[in-house]
């Protein structure tokens, strides 16, 4: 099981809104990451992300990217020889959502990930964790009417910016 942990994170607040590469406008965020809890109520502090930078970015295409969620975008994730990685967040009083978004170097988003989930009734969670070398692991927990259930997925970020799973466990 993945452990939670605080981690220091430069939280992108206004970057990115001039126009140009995602490779020139958003800070890096260093490796191994740990998407967790730490991680994601640090946003609560941040100003949402501008309505420029939400365009730019194609995030109108995601799940409850409409009012009330705010959007956070933490920044790009460091992984070399792969298309741009971002991080980026959904929150909401009642529940926040965390994406690995992959990018083409003209800016058009290839593929997203759902890295991070947590809502206040506790029934279902969701953490991730970065590898140096682009290999993501997801570790869901569910509790439902059949019991808990545990996975834990390993994904790999291909050279072309599709993720695909490589491994997967379930208890």
């Amino acid at each position: 099981m993945i452990q939670k942990a605080v981690i220091a994170v430069t939280v992108l607040i206004t970057a990115g809104t001039a126009a140009g590469s995602l490779q020139e406008d958003i800070n890096v965020i260093p490796l191994p990451l740990i998407i967790g809890d730490s991680l994601a109520f640090s946003l609560d502090e941040s100003a949402p992300i501008s309505d420029e930078l939400f365009d730019r970015l194609y995030l109108s295409e995601f799940p409850n990217t409409g009012s009330p969620y705010a959007q956070h975008l933490c920044g790009k994730v460091g992984i070399e020889g792969t298309p741009i990685l971002l991080l980026f967040f959904q929150n909401y009083t009642e529940e926040i959502y965390g994406w690995l978004i992959s990018y083409s170097k003209d800016d058009q988003v290839i593929d997203w990930l759902s890295v991070y989930y947590w809502n206040s009734e506790g029934f279902v969670s969701r953490n991730g964790y970065v590898d140096t070398d682009g290999t993501v692991i997801v570790n869901e927990w569910l509790i439902d009417a059949s019991g808990e259930t545990t996975s834990i997925d390993t994904i790999s970020l291909m050279e072309n910016g599709f993720f695909g799973v490589t491994g997967s466990t379930k208890d």
